[in-house]
């Protein structure tokens, strides 16, 4: 539980961080909106791209892992200007308080899907790998054991074969880890948000269907 909580934290404070220089870097950006929105887009791909890891049997705190994050945190970093340089540019034209009212909503919807796609995600990661490395442990020591009655170069080949298949286990378990933790962490946001959208439409839809028709006002 300790570990997971230790990753989950190591993995959301750069984020926070980033998110943080965004808003206080908000006052020197111009950008116009049409390049606010296509930052915007580019940002998520740029995150999406840094996920690619995922597919590769790269190891934590691996060079390629870590370019990966670094990518992530600079895509988190974009987004985050993009966002605060739209709401800055909202407020110049003065919008009206229900609009507010629902991007207050978005952003705590943002706030819910990144914690649950960093929580989520780190631990079915942690969780697979420990799973995954007591049964790779379990072999490893179960070849090991056959070894006994072999000497010489004939011992050595069977040893080193018992480490390849442990580093080839290790590698699929990686990759499989990696997308479970993807599964599991990027599937239920666009679900989620689909859900609430669905409600909102199905409480609208409703409550139109009890709004008594206007009459038309009769000329004198």
């Amino acid at each position: 539980m300790v570990s997971h909580l230790a990753s989950f934290l190591a993995s959301l404070i750069p984020v926070l961080v980033a998110v943080k220089v965004a808003r206080d870097r908000r006052g020197s950006c111009s950008w116009p909106l049409d390049k606010v929105k296509s930052q915007m887009w580019v940002s998520i791909l740029i995150i999406v791209a840094s996920q690619v890891v995922i597919f590769t049997p790269a190891r934590p705190f691996s060079p390629l892992a870590l370019l990966s994050f670094v990518v992530e945190v600079f895509g988190v970093y974009r987004l985050s200007k993009a966002i605060y340089r739209k709401k800055d540019l909202a407020k110049s034209v003065s919008l009206g308080s229900k609009t507010m009212k629902l991007n207050g909503w978005k952003r705590i919807g943002i706030v819910a899907s990144v914690v649950w796609i960093l929580g989520a995600g780190i631990y079915t990661y942690d969780s697979e790998i420990d799973r995954a490395s007591g049964f790779i442990t379990s072999t490893h020591v179960a070849c090991d054991s056959n070894l006994g009655d072999k000497t010489g170069d004939a011992w050595t080949e069977s040893f080193n074969e018992c480490n390849k298949q442990a580093d080839d286990s290790l590698a699929l378990a990686l990759t499989n880890a990696r997308l479970e933790a993807a599964l599991v962490a990027f599937a239920p946001v666009p679900l989620g948000w689909g859900f609430v959208y669905l409600i909102l439409f199905l409480v609208r839809w409703i409550k139109r269907g009890f709004m008594r028709p206007e009459t038309p006002v009769k000329g004198s």
